[in-house]
């Protein structure tokens, strides 16, 4: 599945011939939930242009698309990210 806020293209898109050398992807919530784990289980929420999510349970890391789930008359992304912030105000 292609990233829900991103241009299509970057699922079959081959990093590791692109800049000649082995990689590892990670979204930014995952990447935020790893630098701030410290042992056990973390469920991660951020804010920020949207609203991201990640679980770490004894350090492995699973992100989560809790941001595009349906609430009300949208997501929850709608009304707690970059748009809800523009319609509704702080």
């Amino acid at each position: 599945m292609e990233p829900y806020n991103l241009a299509a293209g970057w699922v079959k898109f081959d990093f590791q011939k692109a800049f000649a050398c082995p990689e590892k992807l990670v979204n930014d919530a995952a990447m935020q939930a790893l630098g701030s784990y410290q042992g056990g289980k973390t469920l991660f929420l951020g804010l920020g242009t949207g609203l991201v999510s990640a679980m770490v349970f004894h350090g492995m890391v699973q992100p989560l698309e809790l941001a595009h789930l349906p609430y009300k008359k949208g997501t929850f992304e709608d009304y707690v990210g970059k748009r809800g912030l523009a319609r509704n105000g702080r």
